[in-house]
C-alpha cells in the first residue's frame, strides 16, 4: 500500500527509506510512472548502502504526484510508493450577499469554498469598494471565522460592493465575485394600501365623505387620513 504525504508549499521535506542489501543494490526513482524525477534542481535523490533518500526543497504545487523507489540486486527487488500532495489555497468563496441594509450598516454573508485543496479553511478576509471604480479596501482587522460579517461604518448614501477571500495553511484564495452593489440608506417603511369604498353624500349643499380603512395597514396602525380635492372645470 502506498504511503500518503501532504506537504506545505515552501518547506523542505525528505522521504527516507532504510534498507539492507547484500550485495549492494541499485536504486531507481520513478515519478508518475516515468523512470526519472522532475527536471528540477530542488528535488535530489541521495543513495547510500543502507538508505534511499529523496529531498524536496522549497516544495511547490507542481511537485505533487506519485513517487516510487525500486531497490534491486541479483537476489530480487523491493519497491515502495509515496503519493505526495501539496497544499494549495482554497477555491474562492461563493454567493456573496448583502442584507439588513441601513444608512450606516449591513450584513454580508457568503458560502464556503467548494474545495479547501487539502487544508482546512482557517479564516476569511472581506474587502469593500465604494462606487463602481473605487479601490478595494480590506475592512476586517482579524480573520473572520464564520461566513458572515456585520459592517457598521457605511457612509450614508454611498454605493458599495463587497468581496471575500478564504485562507488555509497554504495562503489566501483569489477573491470571490463581488456582491451586487447597493446604496447605504434606511429602508422605507411599508405603506398602507388605499382606503376603500369611498362614498359621498350631499345634504343641503354640505358634502359628507365616508370610507372604510385599507385592507392592508403596511404593518403599522393607521394614524390619520389625508383628503385631497380637485376642482372640475366644465
Amino acid at each position: 500500500m502506498a504511503d500518503k504525504l501532504t506537504l506545505k508549499p515552501g518547506v523542505t521535506s525528505m522521504v527516507d527509506l532504510a534498507f539492507l542489501s547484500v550485495p549492494p543494490a541499485k536504486v531507481t526513482w520513478y515519478y508518475n510512472g516515468q523512470d526519472k524525477l522532475p527536471d528540477d534542481a530542488r528535488i535530489k535523490p541521495l543513495t547510500s548502502q543502507t538508505s534511499a533518500k529523496l529531498t524536496m526543497m522549497k516544495v511547490a504545487p507542481t511537485d505533487a504526484g506519485e513517487y516510487k523507489v525500486v531497490i534491486e540486486n541479483k537476489n530480487g527487488k523491493i519497491e515502495h510508493t509515496v503519493n505526495v500532495a501539496v497544499q494549495s489555497p482554497p477555491s474562492e468563496p461563493k454567493n456573496v450577499l448583502v442584507d439588513n441594509i441601513t444608512k450606516s450598516s449591513c450584513l454580508v454573508t457568503w458560502e464556503a469554498p467548494e474545495s479547501d485543496n487539502g487544508s482546512p479553511v482557517i479564516g476569511y478576509d472581506i474587502e469593500k469598494q465604494v462606487g463602481k471604480t473605487g479601490k478595494w479596501i480590506k475592512i476586517n482587522k482579524e480573520p473572520i471565522t464564520t461566513t458572515q460579517y456585520e459592517v457598521n461604518d457605511l457612509t450614508p448614501g454611498s454605493e458599495c460592493s463587497f468581496r471575500v477571500s478564504a485562507s488555509n495553511a497554504a495562503g489566501p484564495s483569489v477573491y470571490s465575485k463581488p456582491s451586487g452593489s447597493f446604496v447605504a440608506k434606511d429602508a422605507e417603511a411599508p405603506k398602507p394600501s388605499a382606503p376603500i369604498n369611498l362614498q359621498t353624500s350631499d345634504i343641503n349643499g354640505e358634502i359628507t365623505l365616508s370610507w372604510q380603512p385599507p385592507e392592508n395597514d403596511g404593518g403599522s396602525p393607521i394614524k390619520h387620513y389625508i383628503i385631497e380635492k380637485a376642482d372640475v372645470v366644465k
